[in-house]
């Protein structure tokens, strides 16, 4: 009966933990506090040992630097034409003509990929349409949505 007394009590909490084990670890790899001899709960999910995901990461990156830009264009009191005038004084002309040949490739390649791509994206949305012609899941036709 005492038993069944502890199993109900313990019933809701999450990865019960003798304080007495091994190495810092119970049997199934979970965290136990040192110290009493009372049993300690530890929620591995409140652990802090994952950290923020990779799209969290990069999302607050581009807001951070877009608040900085226009924090520092504020700052210094940009005008229209200004990075335009600075570019033409400072950079000398064999280096823009070479940057502007440079930036005229790049526009090609970035062109010549995009055109395979769409072509490639128009052709299985072509044959995607044919495979899903009069399906309909949910009252709504598969074709229409595409």
């Amino acid at each position: 009966m005492s038993g069944e007394l502890a199993a109900r009590k313990r019933k809701g909490k999450k990865n019960p933990v003798s304080s007495q084990s091994l190495n810092g670890h119970d049997n199934a790899g979970n965290e136990v506090s040192k110290g009493g001899s009372s049993r300690r709960y530890v929620d591995k999910s409140d652990s802090g040992s994952r950290g923020a995901g990779c799209c969290v990461k990069t999302l607050f990156y581009m807001l951070l630097s877009t608040v900085i830009v226009i924090g520092f264009v504020i700052y210094v009191e940009y005008k229209p034409g200004q990075l335009n005038d600075a570019y033409v004084l400072n950079v000398p002309l064999e280096y823009r003509l070479k940057i502007r040949d440079a930036s005229t490739i790049v526009g090609q390649q970035v062109q010549a990929q995009w055109n395979i791509f769409k072509e490639g994206y128009d052709q299985g949305n072509r044959v995607l349409r044919e495979q899903v012609k009069g399906l309909i899941i949910g009252n709504v036709d598969v074709e229409y949505l595409l």
